[in-house]
């Protein structure tokens, strides 16, 4: 049933409608043949901070997404050796850049932090063994000086 006041639903085992207080006992009866009224049509009510839902906010030239020539442009400009390194840091560290283009160059410096330190890993990894086997002691596989006891088959 609904509240003849504010228009609002009552559940059937209330005797006060929750919205206005208004009580239920009344409107029980529901006008003729138990029925009542439809429930009058109420404005939009502001949220709990009182405040209407925020419009959509324009995009301005920060969080616009870049075009097709842009994008080329970037990374056109990215693939220049010293300049294209010396952008990305500008473009990342920047506060008026395009946001795309700053996340781009932030993710590309740390994959490009990931690939050197991999790469200083593996030189120092595989550059001891060459070493090792390239060195004077090991010149033909096996040590210059053969233990006693050690024949060839």
């Amino acid at each position: 049933m609904f509240c003849t006041t504010c228009g609002k639903e009552i559940p059937e085992n209330s005797a006060v409608c929750p919205s206005c207080g208004v009580s239920a006992s009344s409107e029980a009866s529901g006008g003729q043949n138990g029925y009542s009224a439809p429930p009058v049509y109420q404005p939009p009510q502001p949220n709990q901070y009182n405040q209407y839902p925020a419009a959509p906010k324009e995009e301005d030239e920060k969080t616009k997404p870049l075009g097709i020539g842009q994008w080329v442009l970037t990374l056109i400009v990215m693939a220049i050796p010293l300049v294209g390194f010396i952008m990305m840091i500008v473009w990342a560290v920047s506060s008026t850049t395009n946001v795309n283009r700053k996340n781009y160059c932030i993710a590309a410096l740390i994959i490009g932090v990931i690939t050197f330190a991999l790469f200083m890993v593996f030189l120092f990894t595989f550059g001891i063994a060459a070493m090792t086997a390239f060195s004077r002691e090991y010149q033909h596989g096996f040590p210059r000086e053969v233990p006693p006891g050690f024949y060839f088959n």
